[in-house]
């Protein structure tokens, strides 16, 4: 019943309902209906394309606000990458050579597992092998720079206050006494000099020790 109401009325934009353009006439549904409305009549068929026509051209526009701008064509010759088929997704895409425009969107390309059918939008232009461009240019040579010596950051007064060929010398007439060598944190033999007073104070103190109550009643070696 529902499909009958639709098919009894014109859609927007449409004069003529489905059902009149399809048996130029109304149907009988649970409606009041006047008779007169019921008897066949013509349709007019311009009418009737003029309005598909600008249905059309209304969808077309709306769905072009959205859509990116139309693919570039391709000419035979140039090298393009295609995408695999669906069995084998996630493979790379094919290499090859466009040999034949079949149809406005629809390319021929060689490629090295054979010749495969592509549509444009499964196709990306791509630069020719390097066998089949021109010669590279030359790269320019710059002039050679020797690097210059890093100096540390601690060391960068030193060397600007004393040449580098200059250093302190040591004279003849001075003797340098052995003990001097002999590192005093590493004594040699034992020691039988006294803590001063500063290690006595820089000593822990000690904790005054007490027995239990419960060892008051035996003999405890400490």
């Amino acid at each position: 019943m529902a499909m009958l109401h639709y098919r009894n009325t014109p859609p927007k934009g449409h004069t003529y309902s489905p059902a009149q353009r399809m048996l130029f006439r109304r149907t009988k549904t649970t409606l009041p209906t006047a008779v007169g409305a019921l008897a066949p009549q013509l349709v007019s068929h311009a009418t009737v394309i003029q309005e598909i026509q600008a249905k059309r051209a209304a969808s077309k526009r709306l769905y072009d606000k959205e859509a990116g701008l139309d693919h570039s064509e391709l000419e035979v010759g140039s090298y393009a990458y295609a995408k695999p088929p669906p069995n084998r997704r996630g493979q790379p895409w094919s290499y090859g050579v466009v040999t034949n425009v079949d149809r406005r969107r629809s390319y021929t390309l060689q490629t090295p597992s054979g010749s495969i059918r592509r549509n444009r939008v499964h196709i990306r232009p791509a630069a020719p092998p390097l066998s089949v461009t021109t010669k590279p240019l030359p790269v320019p040579t710059l002039p050679y720079i020797p690097p210059t010596p890093y100096i540390p950051p601690d060391d960068v007064a030193t060397h600007t206050m004393m040449p580098a060929a200059a250093s302190p010398e040591i004279p003849a007439s001075m003797d340098i006494p052995v003990q001097a060598a002999v590192n005093p944190a590493q004594p040699s033999g034992p020691s039988t000099t006294p803590p001063s007073a500063d290690n006595q104070l820089n000593r822990r103190p000690l904790r005054e020790k007490r027995l239990p109550l419960k060892l008051q009643d035996y003999v405890v070696n400490l």
